[in-house]
């Protein structure tokens, strides 16, 4: 069997099985009640992600781009729906919301009728999606001074940052066989980004330290 397709396989099941994470963190919602303590913009975010890299994987007729990135597409509108309705006030949610929307109407619109031909919209496409897939994987190292500082990855999560460790060398694999550098490049760095979030947890303990106290001597 071809190297390319197996390399495909394996990265279109694991990144669906990545974006299925996003269950157990509305499951935890739903729990609550609430959507507290919870950031909206990654749902926003993975969601105008997967719908570029749709529309790109569509233009250049990659059956694995597409899957993952329609299943994705459709997973964090779902995702994105839950965080809505237990969201309350919304008015953040709907400054996030239009500007994902103003954001990806004007980049489809571009793509459709201010590119002169294919091979020019999916340049530009996938440059745009190299920038959206760079930004999705450095994310969690926003988090990364507070790591070092507390001298404790319990605000990380090892699952998900291992799954993007490998997922990123799937895709960077599958680029390089494609020989398609919109797809190499940006996952390189993702994986690189995610060794850098691994790294952390080897370093320092899920748990923050606490320092233990001196015994007091007495006279």
């Amino acid at each position: 069997m071809d190297n390319t397709i197996v390399v495909s396989w394996l990265a279109t099941l694991c990144t669906i099985a990545l974006y299925f994470t996003g269950i157990q963190m509305c499951q935890k919602i739903w729990t609550k009640g609430s959507t507290a303590g919870i950031s909206f913009f990654p749902f926003i975010a993975m969601f105008v992600s997967a719908t570029v890299w749709a529309k790109y994987g569509t233009l250049k007729g990659n059956f694995a781009i597409i899957t993952v990135n329609s299943t994705g597409m459709t997973l964090q509108f779902i995702y994105c729906f839950i965080f809505y309705i237990y969201t309350t006030p919304k008015s953040k949610i709907h400054i996030q919301l239009m500007i994902g929307g103003a954001f990806l109407l004007v980049v489809l619109g571009y793509v459709k009728y201010y590119t002169v031909d294919k091979e020019t919209a999916m340049a530009h496409l996938g440059l745009i999606g190299c920038c959206l897939t760079i930004i999705s994987y450095g994310a969690p190292l926003a988090s990364m001074f507070h790591v070092i500082r507390s001298k404790s990855t319990e605000s990380m999560s090892f699952l998900l940052s291992s799954a993007n460790f490998v997922v990123g060398l799937e895709w960077t694999m599958y680029g390089y066989l494609l020989r398609d550098y919109n797809v190499e490049v940006p996952n390189m760095i993702g994986t690189f980004l995610s060794a850098i979030q691994v790294s952390l947890f080897l370093k320092y303990p899920s748990r923050a330290v606490r320092p233990k106290l001196g015994r007091v001597s007495t006279m």
